[in-house]
């Protein structure tokens, strides 16, 4: 056999691998978050592999640990630089007086213009901005974080885990700022028992179950400014954000989701009106 009948074969192999390998990497991976979230949202998903290898050829093989670490549920919040900051403010309230308007003192002459002018010269009123904190806490394991900060690891967790923390306090503070005081996040709109202490809830506003995370622990009232919580609480165990759905698991905490009912967050959600 010449030199050309054996090269050419080879060739041909190697431009099937270098090729066609990642196309197929190239078609899953922008699916990944969305197979995963909707599905289970509790990390035990696995995407099947495609099996077009042979059983000892697999064996030789280790999994290709992609270079970019997907952050499955971003939350961008460009609006925070458009809020005036400050610092020094104290009391148990900032009140922020607005322009509204500058009335209506116009006409096609002066007589009319003053007639209908705006005493005061504007229309004003104010709102009145009540003291608030917001946590974000992830915890780590010490003595598991050498072995993430290697190129064997997607991510430093230390980086990981202290993103995370600032994005949960920013979703908590987002949750106060665009409120309605009483840390509502969502109102139900069904609560389906699925079986066990599993429910899931579908909300009225189909744009809210971005709102929510995994593991978040929830409680529920009757209204924003009702008095008192429902009895018990429930853990955040799946999102489907296409639904505007989430699953909790109630546990044994004694909640029952109910229509028309209001969920927060454990410790935001006020036990009363202010």
């Amino acid at each position: 056999m010449s030199f050309r009948k054996l090269f050419l074969p080879l060739l041909l192999i190697a431009a099937a691998v270098l090729f066609k390998v990642p196309t197929v990497h190239a078609a899953l991976l922008p699916h990944l978050p969305h197979a995963l979230i909707p599905l289970l949202g509790n990390g035990t998903a696995l995407l099947g592999g495609i099996g077009f290898l042979g059983v000892n050829t697999d064996a030789l093989l280790r999994n290709y640990l992609e270079d970019t670490y997907a952050i499955t549920l971003i939350q961008d919040r460009p609006f925070f630089d458009r809020i005036t900051k400050k610092s020094g403010v104290g009391g148990d309230g900032v009140k922020i007086p607005i322009n509204i308007g500058y009335g209506g003192g116009q006409g096609g002459d002066f007589d009319t213009a003053l007639a209908n002018a705006q005493s005061g010269g504007a229309v004003r009123t104010s709102f009145l901005c009540e003291p608030a904190k917001a946590f974000g806490v992830n915890t780590v394991e010490n003595s598991e974080v050498p072995f993430t900060q290697t190129d064997d690891s997607a991510i430093d967790m230390l980086t990981d885990n202290t993103r995370g923390a600032m994005e949960l306090a920013a979703q908590n503070y987002t949750a106060i700022m665009f409120s309605d005081g009483f840390g509502t996040l969502a109102t139900i709109a069904t609560a389906t028992n699925t079986g066990g202490s599993l429910y899931t809830i579908t909300f009225t506003d189909p744009s809210v179950a971005m709102k929510f995370n995994l593991n978040n622990i929830l409680v529920s009232k009757a209204t924003p400014s009702a008095a008192a919580l429902d009895t018990g609480n429930a853990k955040v165990t799946g999102l489907n954000q296409i639904a505007s759905s989430i699953q909790v698991d109630v546990q044994a905490t004694g909640m029952v989701p109910t229509a028309g009912h209001v969920l927060g967050i454990q410790g935001q959600m006020l036990r009363r009106p202010r």
